[in-house]
């Protein structure tokens, strides 16, 4: 995705020029990913932190929300999900082969320990009524909405 972002200028002869620039905001974190790259060798800087936080998509739909959280890899007992007091939480542990040596890798790019994830859904949701599915590394937590929280239709009267 490009942008077009207006840049003003000082001029040396005096006052401003403006000019139009396209921009990439996606550049900017390739350029830091390769700045950290070249700074520290194979290391990312997504391996800074041995914390690690799934991919979650939200969606509404007419009469419930949907939460889809990328967990491959983990078990139905790895997950632990729960809804109190307004707050979905997703929380769980990625478990490292313990059958391998730390000093066997030559590479690591996997992700491994706790996460959590809280999403505030306050009163707009039936609590009593929420359900989860994980399927092919795929957590799906299905949160059917409060009625007041469904969109209604209001009739016009004429008079």
């Amino acid at each position: 995705m490009w942008l077009v972002v207006q840049v003003s200028l000082n001029h040396p002869t005096g006052g401003n020029r403006m000019t139009l620039v396209k921009w990439n905001p996606a550049a900017l974190d390739r350029e830091i990913d390769s700045l950290v790259r070249s700074a520290w060798g194979p290391a990312s800087r997504r391996s800074w932190s041995k914390e690690w936080s799934p991919r979650i998509d939200i969606t509404e739909l007419e009469d419930h929300y949907e939460v889809n959280a990328e967990v491959p890899g983990l078990s139905k007992e790895d997950i632990n999900v729960t809804l109190a007091e307004g707050v979905l939480r997703i929380e769980g542990e990625k478990k490292r082969n313990t059958e391998t040596r730390d000093d066997a890798y030559r590479r690591t790019e996997c992700f491994y320990g706790k996460f959590s994830r809280s999403f505030s859904v306050g009163d707009r949701v039936a609590a009593g009524k929420t359900s989860a599915a994980y399927k092919d590394g795929v957590l799906t937590v299905t949160l059917p909405k409060a009625e007041e929280a469904k969109r209604k239709v209001i009739d016009i009267e004429v008079s």
